[in-house]
C-alpha cells in the first residue's frame, strides 16, 4: 500500500514540476528552470525504480498465493 501511494505522489510531483517548467514567468517568481528540470528528472528516476520494485513485489505475492493454493489443494487431497 505504501509503495503504491509513493508512486502516486511521485507522479503528482512530476506533473507539478513539469507545469512549473512550462510556466513562462519562472524568473519573475525567482524559480530556477534548470533546478526544476533536474528535479523532474530525479523524480522520473525514482518513479522508474519504484515501479520496478513494485513489479517484483507483485510477482512475489502472486507466487506466494499460488504456493498457498497448491498447499491447500494437497491438504484437501489428503483428507
Amino acid at each position: 500500500m505504501y509503495r503504491v501511494r509513493a508512486t502516486v505522489e511521485l507522479k503528482h510531483a512530476i506533473r507539478l514540476f513539469s507545469l512549473l517548467c512550462a510556466s513562462s514567468n519562472l524568473h519573475f517568481h525567482g524559480l530556477d528552470e534548470k533546478k526544476i528540470r533536474t528535479h523532474v528528472g530525479y523524480c522520473n528516476h525514482l518513479l522508474e525504480a519504484a515501479c520496478a520494485d513494485q513489479e517484483l513485489v507483485e510477482l512475489e505475492e502472486l507466487q506466494n498465493l499460488r504456493r498457498l493454493e497448491v498447499m491447500r489443494q494437497m491438504d484437501l487431497a489428503e483428507e
